[in-house]
């Protein structure tokens, strides 16, 4: 990557030459880096890192000021995937700078306690740790700018003799009132609630140096552990009307698309092959993580506040029956439904059987198998079924392909075994939210079955499709794989005699 020092040519925010550039920067492109420039070079000193062009260039924006004196930005926004270098390269450096350059007063919050105590740490050992006794500074210049340093739980503080003070605070301990401060920086973001925003706001109100500044720094939140109450609103109104004042930088993608894309990580994720590992998001992240978590986690991904139910709870709780004895012995026609998880790290089995027009789902399986370890046992139990099944419909990148040509091998037909298109898997959510609905959909009472149901959301797909998101969709997805299937093949061998339900 290309450094941008202080003795780089850039003259104005509106040259940008990253070899990976955000895909949203809204930034005051006719404000002054001059002293900014000057700034970086004081930070890439001592910050025990060298930083990166991107790096570099989000600083440039946060420090650049207008002809008045004052920062062209008083709001500063940044998304960038976990692990990516956001608050202790970039936020130690505003932290450094603040201190030794412009005295300023500023408080450190995070929502994690870990996080906070991890950054006041880098910052303690720029400035010099005298825990333990020790003297040995790394940079004794920068320790004999320090009045004071307070390690008491609850109050890590560090206090300069030019009036500068940084205090790190915890979110989650309460920790939201406080003294007034020039400078407000306010990691894991998507954690912030209206309640903390209100305790945080007013603490600028009466800035010492009148020239107040706010840092979010953040990932995409889930709206469930992460509200995101705060910093969605002013997503939403920076990418509605952009403002001069509010610098945003965004590194994310804005759909889910293709999560094996390894061209989509490399632009999302601006360390990945420096201090991110591209092996470890392959063999590690792709295997825990469900398709929608890798997008918000890794990809960058905004699923909106789409947070609404993919099935309603009461209609899903209205359509339960006790048990596959309830299901008619005589119906017309069964389908199977396969999921597997990205990374085929999960698998989930169903079926669905049609009485008239009547529909019956059971869960046959959800197991945590993967399939570079093996499928055997999944293709001898459809297998098994060859006779009987009239479709079976497989949804998932990983493992669809495997699965249907180790049938095809095994000696079933072609025609029984249908790898879901994009279009299918959208009109499979909606066709069994529907029956629902209309009461013509019945499914057999299972623990991981409604769970997996009644915490679905609706996830976009496409301009207009959804499908199911929320971390444990699986069982969901397979069975509106088989309702799919029964609705829509025309191929039937008969009434299976003797199948059993599992």
């Amino acid at each position: 990557m290309t450094s941008l020092s202080a003795s780089s040519t850039l003259k104005s925010l509106d040259e940008l030459a990253l070899k990976c550039p955000p895909r949203i920067r809204n930034v005051s492109v006719g404000a002054s880096i001059e002293e900014a420039r000057i700034c970086l070079e004081l930070a890439n000193a001592y910050c025990g890192v060298v930083l990166l062009d991107w790096q570099e260039d989000i600083i440039l924006c946060w420090l650049a000021k207008r002809d008045d004196g004052l920062y062209a930005h008083s709001m500063c926004c940044l998304q960038v995937p976990r692990q990516n270098g956001k608050s202790k390269a970039i936020l130690v450096a505003r932290i450094l700078i603040g201190l030794i350059i412009y005295g300023e007063t500023i408080r450190f919050s995070s929502h994690i306690v870990d996080t906070m105590t991890d950054v006041f740490d880098i910052v303690m050992e720029i400035f010099g740790d005298t825990r333990n006794n020790n003297t040995d500074f790394p940079y004794p210049e920068l320790a004999k700018l320090v009045k004071r340093r307070n390690y008491a739980n609850g109050h890590l503080k560090l206090e300069m003799k030019n009036g500068g003070s940084c205090s790190f605070v915890a979110r989650s301990k309460g920790n939201t009132r406080g003294k007034t401060v020039d400078v407000n920086i306010i990691d894991e973001a998507q954690y912030l609630t209206f309640r903390q925003q209100a305790d945080i706001a007013p603490s600028q109100s009466a800035a010492k140096l009148g020239n107040p500044q706010t840092i979010y720094a953040f990932t995409p939140p889930d709206y469930e552990d992460a509200p995101g109450e705060v910093i969605s609103e002013i997503r939403r109104s920076v990418i509605k009307s952009p403002r001069p004042s509010t610098c945003w930088h965004e590194w994310g993608v804005e759909e889910i698309g293709d999560i094996y894309d390894k061209t989509r990580w490399y632009a999302t994720n601006p360390m990945l092959g420096f201090t991110l590992s591209a092996r470890y998001i392959e063999e590690q992240e792709l295997y825990s993580m469900g398709e929608e978590k890798f997008a918000r986690e890794r990809l960058g991904w905004w699923s909106g506040k789409a947070t609404e139910d993919a099935i309603s709870k009461s209609g899903w709780l209205d359509t339960r029956i006790a048990s596959v004895k309830d299901i008619p012995a005589d119906f017309d026609k069964l389908c199977i439904g396969v999921k597997f998880a990205p990374g085929g790290s999960a698998v989930a089995i169903t079926t669905a059987t049609l009485k008239g027009d009547e529909a019956y789902g059971a869960l046959i399986k959800y197991e945590t198998k993967e399939t570079a370890t093996g499928i055997e046992w999944l293709v001898n139990d459809i297998y098994r079924q060859k006779d009987k099944v009239a479709l079976v419909a497989i949804d998932g990148k990983s493992g669809a392909e495997d699965l249907k040509n180790r049938l095809i091998k095994r000696g079933m037909s072609k025609k029984a075994l249908a790898v879901m298109t994009t279009a299918e898997v959208v009109a499979a959510a909606t066709m069994l939210n529907s029956y629902i609905d209309e009461n013509k959909f019945r499914h057999v009472e299972d623990p991981c079955l409604d769970k997996s149901a009644m915490t679905s959301k609706k996830r976009k797909i496409g301009q207009d499709g959804y499908g199911f998101g929320g971390g444990e969709e699986l069982p969901v997805e397979s069975l509106a794989a088989a309702h799919w299937a029964v609705r829509t093949t025309k191929r039937n061998p008969g009434r299976p005699k003797g199948f059993s339900h599992g």
